[in-house]
């Protein structure tokens, strides 16, 4: 998985963290359409444990890929009904205030 933290002018980070095998790729499902790019999610790559560490501490995270969105379903950070799907792949958002 890759993760990339950008810092917002006010000082807040927002997260993009993807599946490996998507960078580059644009899903397409009816309407809706998200091309993973390198600039948004494409710094660091990361195993399962330094991915959950981000999605346990981060406030703003896009989450695109069916591996690191099941990883934060599984641990309880997601709820499945949240997620959405597109052309075979999880998506989500996780905002916390």
């Amino acid at each position: 998985m890759f993760y990339k933290k950008h810092r917002t002018s006010s000082g807040d980070s927002i997260v993009g963290i993807c599946d490996s095998n998507l960078i580059g790729q644009t899903l397409q499902e009816d309407e809706i359409c998200i091309t993973i790019h390198e600039d948004f999610f494409k710094d660091m790559k990361a195993t399962e444990e330094e991915i959950l560490l981000i999605l346990q501490e981060e406030n703003n995270i896009t989450l695109v890929g069916n591996q690191c969105v099941s990883l934060a379903i599984k641990n309880g950070l997601l709820n499945e009904s949240s997620c959405m799907r597109i052309h075979g792949e999880l998506y989500a958002q996780l905002l916390r205030l």
